[in-house]
């Protein structure tokens, strides 16, 4: 899901620092990083910056101060209608979408959302599965997953913090709805609420 390299400017997003200083950091030897051959641009491998925030206390998820959603459902209709609404109740919000579990890959990749709005029961994906895998990478720790859909039972949406969501959305549900999930806090956000 994540790139093997990072440029200076993701690992400076995601340490929250400037990148002239994690310019400063690979040329001293601090962040293990090379030099493009025949370039000025930087890489660093994506384990080598995982094991230097360890090791300095950064926090990753720092980096990613900017609030953009991500709404991964294989309704097109809905997530662009879903879309619309938030913006204009929320202008301070990016939001993309994807359609299937392949686009939400590449999306998430691409643009590090800090919330993905993800639809458990994807054309080609289980989003269970979608959810899995981001946990496991540590540069999308700080990535909170709000589930969603209209099809699972009670005992279902009781297991899904045991499966790595944050929170849950029974569909149908309003713009507002999804904007109080989305303002509140993740360890106080109750699972199974919806409008």
């Amino acid at each position: 899901m994540s790139y093997e390299f990072l440029t200076t400017n993701e690992a400076a997003r995601l340490l929250g620092v400037s990148r002239p200083l994690v310019i400063q950091w690979i040329d001293s030897g601090q962040l293990k990083g090379f030099r493009i051959p025949g370039s000025t641009s930087r890489r660093i491998p994506r384990q080598a910056l995982v094991d230097f925030a360890k090791t300095h206390g950064i926090p990753l998820s720092m980096g990613n101060r900017r609030r953009s959603l991500l709404i991964v459902d294989d309704d097109k209709a809905f997530a662009e209608g879903l879309s619309l609404a938030i913006r204009r109740a929320d202008s301070s919000w990016e939001i993309s979408y994807a359609t299937s579990g392949f686009e939400a890959g590449k999306l998430i990749a691409q643009t590090r959302p800090s919330v993905v709005l993800l639809d458990i029961r994807l054309m080609d994906v289980d989003g269970r599965k979608i959810c899995a895998m981001l946990r496991l990478d540590p540069l999308l720790s700080g990535v909170r997953i709000l589930a969603m859909s209209g099809y699972l039972s009670e005992a279902e949406e009781k297991r899904l913090r045991q499966q790595g969501f944050d929170d849950y959305l029974r569909k149908p549900f309003k713009a507002q709805a999804l904007l109080a999930k989305l303002e509140a806090p993740a360890e106080t956000a109750k699972t199974g609420e919806h409008s």
